[in-house]
């Protein structure tokens, strides 16, 4: 009796000791086969479903739309989106490797930077990628990251599911935008120094500075119209001109919707490439902030370039026509808000450029000193 009593005693706290693994189990991580492989298994597969991406953190938000095949920007106004770092976000989700199970207790998201978005001053940024109607195809949120430390090309961090506990480390190739202009490309021109022959300055005074390439290979631009009592400081100055027009970047984007642009400052730029594209530029200054307005017009290639097939210098390797038709698509309708110290670059006078009257003296007596020896 007594032997059965304790078969029978060993028996349930053998199922005790058994049930409070499985719960053990379930209350400290996931199953061994749920450690390792894809993060978001299902999203590579519908990719091409996506038709709205809304990016939250705790100071605001970013919507992506899809249409026509291309990305807009909702908070502002349908401006395009950079396409390729949607595309980046998109795969980067979806092929997110499992590395490490963390923790699951929300006490400790802080120290991964996993909070919820809409506590204040959480760190964590919400995706939430969006089909047809609304209908939800992935939601993550994600925190700390840092490069990893076996692919310096790609980073870990942590993540998790909403309304799920447990977290995770990852890796994966994943762009780190987060505000509104992180999704805009913010280079102005599409355009290399090189493919650059000419630009003409026109300042409200009415003074025209023009600096001038003469062939796509030559290194220096010139200024144009040099009197022969003038000299050029450097060619580092003149060249400076293009360099900083062509790295032009913008800080916001507005809807043009008829501003008197007349009502501020204006200096007019003018922009001539060797494949024949011009790009005119209206530069005013509006309250508190300088706007450009910009348009690009298709004409006869400059010379230099004849028997030349495309090449840099044809803006991408295509015709002028078409480039001023895909510039022009991104910039009809829009202002572009550019800072003072980038303008300051470029909307330069003729005085910036050469060598002061005492300059010229000095250097003149100099010369003339090295003759008498």
């Amino acid at each position: 009796m007594a032997s059965k009593r304790g078969l029978a005693l060993l028996a349930v706290v053998t199922g005790v000791v058994v049930i409070a693994a499985v719960m053990s189990k379930r209350e400290h991580g996931p199953a061994p086969d749920q450690l390792t492989g894809p993060y978001l298994p299902e999203l590579l597969g519908q990719a091409n479903e996506i038709e709205r991406v809304v990016i939250r953190t705790a100071t605001g938000r970013v919507t992506l739309q899809r249409a026509d095949g291309a990305w807009l920007i909702n908070e502002k106004g349908g401006y395009p989106a950079a396409t390729e770092r949607v595309r980046e976000l998109v795969l980067g989700l979806a092929r997110l490797q499992r590395v490490e199970a963390k923790t699951s207790n929300p006490v400790l998201y802080e120290k991964l930077g996993l909070r919820d978005v809409t506590e204040n001053g959480a760190r964590s940024t919400l995706v939430q990628l969006l089909g047809a109607d609304d209908a939800s195809l992935a939601t993550i949120v994600l925190g700390n990251r840092k490069t990893s430390p076996i692919d310096p090309g790609k980073v870990q961090l942590y993540v998790r599911i909403p309304g799920d506990a447990q977290t995770w480390l990852v890796e994966g190739a994943l762009p780190a935008a987060r505000e509104t202009l992180d999704w805009i490309d913010r280079r102005l021109l599409d355009l290399t120094p090189n493919q650059i022959h000419s630009v003409e300055v026109r300042h409200p005074d009415g003074e025209v500075l023009r600096v001038v390439r003469a062939t796509p290979d030559a290194t220096d631009l010139m200024l144009a119209d040099l009197e022969p009592d003038e000299e050029v400081e450097s060619a580092f100055v003149v060249n400076d001109v293009v360099n900083s027009l062509a790295r032009l970047n913008l800080d916001d984007v507005r809807r043009l919707e008829q501003p008197d642009l007349s009502a501020g400052v204006r200096s007019e730029v003018r922009v001539e490439t060797f494949g024949g594209l011009r790009v005119e530029a209206t530069v005013a200054r509006l309250e508190d902030e300088t706007v450009v307005s910009l348009n690009a017009v298709a004409g006869a290639p400059h010379a230099g370039t004849e028997g030349m097939e495309k090449t840099d210098v044809d803006a991408g390797k295509q015709d002028a026509a078409e480039h001023a038709r895909r510039l022009n698509r991104r910039w009809d309708g829009w202002l572009f808000v550019i800072g003072d110290d980038q303008l300051g670059d470029v909307l330069v006078r003729r005085s910036d450029l050469l060598r002061s009257k005492q300059e010229l003296s000095d250097h003149a007596a100099k010369a003339g000193l090295e003759e008498t020896r």
